[in-house]
């Protein structure tokens, strides 16, 4: 028997892979699982301004996948530019302020007009069995259909939904509902196929969309590898917690857990983007955004991770299933009109301590898991193999 043919995908996400973002580490970890399952994967994406507090040169490739870099927004990233000089220093002032009046009026980010100008000459084939597109940001999508009205041929195309965008609590443009319902749906009345990441926004967008109701689908979202650390059997009275990703007031509530760390004399380790002045204490450790490479080494100290659902929305952080690659106790803080049915799908999977979005919660949960005798395994279900197989399967239907 010969050699099976490979399948030939093009992978399109604006997010650039060097970029330290959970969005990167989705799109990672899929694109990996999809060469072990055998695809043949030409990635499309974006050049990463190298000055961005996001950058992470230690992600900038991904083996056996041929990427292709599109130059960003030159406008954007003159703005953006790191400046010493008092030019710089005033712009750097301006830019939060005129961030918050571009996405008033706009939809998309900044490299919309990337997508909106691309060119089918920058592709090696004209045909793939497979277009992949993933957001954030929804500009990939746009891309897409750009490449296909020029002449771009397919089999089949398939969006992979981050947050989506009618229902996204990110969200701050000014249109009303209707108009960016209406946006949305242009975008995905163009698939064969739409994946979304959360079971809850899947429900969500089949009620707001029904028409396309038929084509789709949620796949939870796959980690990139395990990681093993020394594990301790038993926990001494003092534990250190580790919480390592973004938290916006407006979007997770971290203080319960900030003052339960302050008053109990467990160890707590924050690292991340934030609008609130948490000071750091003789337990309590406050950073600001790292590389990848530094928050791995806290994720080694670190007994317990922990990871805080959003206040309100369909959306479930990605470092639930990140962590999930670990053998370490990984605490979830409920919160969220969703909190109950999260909690419910969480416990399906028989690897998370749940516990509400509270001070006394928290103690009762972190009591929980010092007393247990149990050895923790990187999880099955969200390997880069199992949740890409999914995929194709999905796609091929």
């Amino acid at each position: 028997m010969g050699n099976k043919k490979k399948i030939k995908i093009l992978y399109i996400t604006f997010s650039p892979i060097d970029m330290n973002t959970s969005a990167t580490i989705r799109n990672k970890a899929l694109i990996k699982g999809l060469v072990k399952n055998g695809a043949k994967i030409d990635l499309l994406t974006l050049t990463a301004a190298r000055d961005n507090n996001y950058f992470d040169s230690i992600v900038d490739s991904i083996d056996g996948v041929n990427i292709i870099k599109l130059k960003q927004n030159a406008a954007y990233l003159a703005m953006v530019k790191h400046d010493e000089s008092l030019k710089g220093k005033l712009k750097k002032k301006i830019l939060p302020i005129a961030r918050r009046i571009y996405h008033s009026f706009n939809l998309y980010d900044n490299s919309i007009l990337v997508a909106k100008n691309i060119g089918k000459d920058i592709l090696p084939s004209d045909y793939y069995d497979i277009i992949i597109t993933s957001s954030d940001p929804k500009t990939s999508h746009i891309a897409a259909q750009k490449l296909i009205d020029l002449g771009l041929n397919y089999g089949k195309w398939i969006q992979y939904w981050g947050d989506p965008l009618s229902i996204d609590i990110t969200n701050k443009s000014l249109y009303p509902k209707w108009y960016v319902r209406k946006v949305e749906e242009n975008i995905i009345k163009m698939a064969d196929t739409i994946i979304y990441v959360s079971p809850f926004t899947l429900r969500e967008q089949m009620k707001l969309f029904p028409k396309y109701s038929e084509k789709m689908s949620f796949l939870p979202v796959p980690y990139l590898e395990p990681k093993f650390s020394k594990n301790k059997q038993e926990y001494n009275k003092k534990i250190t917690l580790g919480y390592f990703g973004d938290y916006h007031s407006s979007i997770r509530d971290i203080r319960p857990l900030y003052e339960f760390a302050k008053k109990s004399g467990d160890g707590l380790i924050i690292a991340g983007n934030a609008d609130l002045n948490l000071k750091s204490s003789e337990n309590v450790t406050i950073y600001p955004r790292l590389c990848l490479e530094e928050i791995t080494k806290l994720e080694t100290v670190s007994d317990i991770l922990v990871c805080i659902l959003n206040k309100r929305g369909t959306q479930i952080p990605g470092k639930l299933y990140h962590y999930a690659a670990t053998n370490k106790p990984i605490l979830v803080i409920l919160d969220g009109e969703y909190r109950k049915e999260i909690a419910d799908y969480l416990r399906s999977f028989n690897r998370y301590i749940l516990c509400d979005n509270n001070e006394q919660d928290i103690k009762q949960a972190i009591n929980k898991i010092k007393g247990q005798n149990y050895t923790w395994e990187p999880s099955p279900y969200f390997s880069p193999e199992a949740i890409a197989k999914k995929f194709l399967e999905i796609s091929m239907n």
